[in-house]
């Protein structure tokens, strides 16, 4: 009965009416045994249930008066039973898996979950915590009952106090140990809360609840290893034991070891057949190894089992992301808040979703209610700038004010001890090049030419991986570096350190606030001269960062910029660009044989803005025999439906539009083929879109923007040697559509030569780009020492 309530409630907790101890929830009248007080049970959902506690939960559910009067008893004499039996709250920091970034998902503010943290486990009443053949001073029993009374208000440093004072006149109890533990996890230290709990399972043999206690402690300061052992030991006690192997399995999917994680989830599924959460976790190793199809089917599984199980929700959502089933995977991360409110990792996830589906107002609302929960929230922090480059709406003002603001907290970095490095200015200079992106991923292709094009002489490369999910791309840049670190599972302190203890001159940023960022190591002045460049769009709004890649289009001398960083121009453009290998052909333009003309965008769906739309409509409008393509997998049913409507009323027949949802077996480049012009976006310009669509030979038009976001297609067709594609004004931008429209044997012509032209432009010549960048390098650098 207690089991079926349980499961059927969403909140329950032990409370006293009356003098009467009654469940919440049950039916009038009944009893809940006076001795679970003493547990100081709250349960506020099922994931917190603790499955070892259930049998004593069932065994104690009695009406009759001799338990009752057993209650009694035990209520007025704490030393038996209660010292040690406090259940701990998960930490107030929420605990993050790394499934999301073993497949690349880096900023999923939230990865997927085995459990959003450990479960601490409560003691059985038979347990003797106070050893009974010890005999207790009044002194001792006021400090106990003292410091339980702190604890149950959530006073943890005043608990932690008096129990350790307690455990000076009591040295040999574990049961101390243990609460005292308890009380330090809660207060965050989580160094001397483990050497309680091993103080603990030292003194009392089989200490399962020290052993896992132990293991959760461990877990927190990061030391894996350290903590599966513990668990182990726990799971050596009860082997039947459900928490100690799905949390052994989830810090072995966190280490790779994903053989020995499924291991321990079907030793679970032994004795629990119908654990959800277990199920769950295979979820997870099937996410690990992007077997997306088993993963799907064990979340499924978890939900029949628990139809309100949120974490499931949560993980199935990022199996639709992956699948770019975008609706969908915003229905499982509703449902995730829906079933357990108040956690920002599904709430940050569903602001990430709406910007895919192009709704960046309400990513930003999102954003912003995650930060209202957590304040501290990262990637709610980080997110919402990136949302906020993309809004047409907002001022250049007004997105620097918000990065600026974000920087302000680190504002006053800890002290760092002083510089290694020498200050020579001629010397040979280490860069270190800081970046989630070596991989397979779109900023690789600017990234590679400059690792590829050092002078070895001058410099020494050191490569700082934050690339969780390795591919081919990734061994060719680990040939490429003279050093190669990888430290996705350090914190920003111990990056900063090894960065330091490398001696890095120049450290050189590549992700600004995207997916992946380790602004945070830059925050603590990881290296004498810091530099952000290539992936972000804009300013990081860290004083620490000294310097931007930048050049003369995108921040024009005679501008201010809008950025805390001092601008570096090479003199060439601020990128080079490396075309993908095995190049499709380019073809005919599509125009000749059809006769007529087809605009084309290949734009992540957050680009396509009102605005956006309202440009493109007038293009279509004065060019009314053309047609326009719109090709993105995130193209979902309601992104079509709003496009279609935001065309509708600009008196755009939908029909002339043909969105393309499914990116051709060939690949997304032989979409260019059927395309004849491209048309550019803002506030947010497309960077590598521009240049994919330039190299299959299709060119684009682009409008100037009014910050660094919006220049920089207008700065890869300045470099490429094609300025008359770049429009100051809506109305230019509509007059070189229809110009070049109506010359289609021009743009066959043009088409045919593109892809040599840009091949040939500074765009792509890596070795000039990068002899111009080491000469700013140097420049810095020599000014720096000047400084010393």
């Amino acid at each position: 009965m207690f089991k079926n309530f349980y499961r059927n409630s969403s909140f329950c907790s032990l409370e006293r009416t009356n003098g009467v101890k009654t469940h919440r929830g049950r039916k009038p009248g009944a009893v809940v045994s006076d001795r679970l007080h003493l547990y100081k049970i709250k349960i506020f959902n099922f994931r917190q249930f603790v499955p070892e506690f259930s049998q004593n939960l069932r065994k104690e559910c009695r009406i009759s008066a001799p338990h009752k009067r057993l209650a009694n008893l035990f209520r007025d004499n704490p030393i038996h039973g209660r010292a040690d039996t406090h259940p701990i709250d998960p930490p107030p920091a929420l605990r993050y898996n790394v499934i999301n970034e073993l497949h690349n998902l880096r900023f999923k503010s939230s990865p997927l979950r085995v459990s959003a943290s450990p479960r601490e486990v409560l003691l059985s009443s038979t347990s003797d915590p106070m050893n009974r053949s010890v005999p207790a001073s009044a002194t001792l029993l006021e400090r106990l009952r003292t410091a339980r009374e702190y604890f149950d208000n959530q006073q943890y440093t005043e608990a932690a106090d008096l129990f350790l004072q307690a455990l000076e006149l009591a040295p040999d109890n574990s049961g101390l140990c243990f609460s005292a533990g308890n009380a330090l996890r809660h207060t965050g230290d989580y160094e001397r809360a483990a050497t309680l709990y091993r103080t603990a399972a030292g003194k009392r043999p089989g200490f399962f609840a020290a052993f896992c206690n132990l293991g959760a402690a461990l877990r927190e300061l990061q030391r894996f290893d350290e903590a599966i052992d513990a668990l182990e030991k726990a799971a050596a006690v009860r082997p039947e034991a459900l928490e100690p192997h799905l949390q052994i399995a989830d810090l072995c999917i966190r280490q790779s070891r994903i053989g020995e994680a499924e291991a321990h989830l079907n030793e679970a599924l032994i004795h629990h057949p119908g654990s959800a959460e277990a199920e769950n976790g295979l979820g997870n190793c099937a996410m690990a190894r992007h077997e997306l199809n088993a993963a799907k089917e064990h979340y499924h599984r978890a939900l029949r089992l628990r139809p309100v199980y949120a974490e499931a929700h949560y993980n199935l959502g990022a199996v639709m992301r992956e699948w770019d089933r975008l609706d969908e995977a915003a229905a499982c991360y509703r449902s995730a808040i829906r079933f357990e409110p108040g956690k920002t990792a599904p709430i940050v996830n569903l602001g990430e979703v709406s910007r895919l589906l192009g709704d960046t107002a309400a990513s930003e609302t999102f954003f912003r209610e995650a930060l209202a929960i957590d304040p501290e929230c990262q990637p709610a922090q980080h997110n919402l700038l990136v949302s906020m480059n993309y809004n047409h709406l907002l001022c250049p003002e007004a997105v620097l004010a918000a990065h600026c603001g974000w920087g302000k907290q680190f504002a006053s970095p800890p002290p760092a001890p002083p510089w290694r490095n020498i200050p020579s200015p001629g010397r040979k200079l280490v860069i270190g090049y800081l970046s989630p992106d070596f991989c397979s991923h779109p900023a690789a292709a600017f990234l590679e030419p400059m690792l590829r094009h050092h002078d070895r002489d001058q410099f020494e490369i050191r490569c700082y991986a934050e690339t969780v999910h390795q591919d081919q791309a990734t061994e060719a840049f680990k040939k490429l570096a003279d050093s190669w670190r990888t430290v996705e599972r350090m914190s920003d302190r111990d990056v900063a350190d090894l960065i330091r203890g490398d001696c890095v001159d120049l450290l050189v940023d590549t992700a600004g606030h995207l997916n992946g960022n380790r602004l945070g190591v830059f925050a603590l002045r990881a290296a004498p001269l810091q530099i952000s460049g290539i992936g972000y769009p804009g300013t990081t709004g860290l004083a620490a960062m000294d310097y931007r890649i930048t050049d003369a289009v995108i921040d024009p001398p005679q501008e201010q910029t809008c950025a805390v960083e001092k601008p570096l121009r090479p003199g060439n453009g601020f990128c080079c660009y490396k075309p993908p290998d095995n190049l499709p052909p380019v073809a005919a333009p599509p125009a000749l044989t059809i006769g007529y003309i087809t605009f084309g965008s290949l734009h992540t769906t957050a680009r396509l803005n009102e605005a956006v739309i309202s440009r493109w409509s007038a293009v279509l409008r004065a060019i009314p025999s053309s047609r326009l393509i719109i090709c993105r997998a995130t193209l979902t049913p309601s992104v079509i439906a709003r496009l279609s409507g935001w065309f509708a009323r600009r008196e755009v027949d939908p029909g002339r539009i043909d969105f393309r949802p499914v990116i051709p077996s060939t690949g997304h480049l032989t979409v260019y083929n059927d395309i004849d012009i491209t048309l550019d976006t803002l506030p947010w310009s497309g960077h590598t879109t521009a240049c994919e669509s330039l190299i299959m030979g299709v060119p684009i038009i682009t409008l100037t923007g009014d910050r660094q976001a919006g220049r920089m297609v207008s700065s890869v067709l300045t470099t490429a040697g094609l300025p008359q594609w770049i429009a100051r004004s809506d109305d230019e931008f509509i007059a070189i559509a229809a110009q070049q429209a109506a010359l289609p044997a021009k743009l066959a012509a043009m088409r045919t030569g593109l892809r040599q032209q840009l091949l040939a432009s500074p765009l792509c010549e890596g070795a000039s780009y990068m002899k111009n960048l080491e000469e700013k390098y140097r420049a810095i650098w020599q000014k720096w020492c000047e400084n010393q």
